[in-house]
């Protein structure tokens, strides 16, 4: 009975060390799987996503600037850089003609496959100036991640976002209007 008992110890025992000799590798990163960054889309309505907005300009895809790939070993993120010619901005917070846009991915494909800004569409985006202190841990900048922050309007002026549907762009521009002096 002792020795069966040593052995239901020393079992115990030695699957209490690997526990905890795996917890402290988990903790420190050395068994942790590599992911990639994904950024959850947040329910909003076209009115908060108005107030929410650091700027709101109406513009054309330009060139694609830069792409850079941030490996920290445990996230791997491709961030793109596009700029965009502004033909109009709708909140007065940004005077340039011309911006610098951040994408999650490449800057063709964006977050989850659902945002794409193509050079020459004509777009309406939603903005935020996002620094390096907050969740994004990138470069600083304006950040296009999110379905809900463009959409794109075509020869008709007919504004259109997956989320949201379709709007005559001035009626739009009214809502979003209505909805930051609120």
């Amino acid at each position: 009975m002792g020795t069966r008992t040593n052995i239901i110890v020393a079992g115990v025992a030695i699957s209490v060390a690997a526990y905890l000799i795996l917890s402290f590798f988990t903790s420190t990163g050395i068994f942790e799987k590599k992911m990639g960054v994904y950024h959850a889309e947040i329910d909003m309505s076209i009115e908060e996503i108005s107030r929410w907005a650091d700027i709101i300009v109406i513009g054309r895809v330009g060139d694609r600037v830069g792409v850079q790939s941030h490996d920290d070993g445990k996230i791997y993120k491709v961030v793109g850089e596009l700029t965009l010619d502004i033909e109009q901005e709708l909140t007065g917070n940004y005077n340039d003609k011309v911006i610098v846009l951040k994408t999650v991915g490449d800057g063709e494909k964006v977050i989850n496959m659902n945002v794409s800004l193509k050079k020459g569409e004509r777009v309406l985006l939603f903005l935020n100036y996002i620094t390096t202190d907050q969740q994004w841990k990138g470069e600083e900048g304006y950040l296009v991640c999110c379905t809900q922050q463009k959409f794109s309007i075509d020869e008709n002026n007919i504004a259109y976002n997956p989320k949201y549907g379709s709007y005559k762009l001035d009626e739009l521009i009214e809502m979003i209007k209505r909805a930051r002096s609120a």
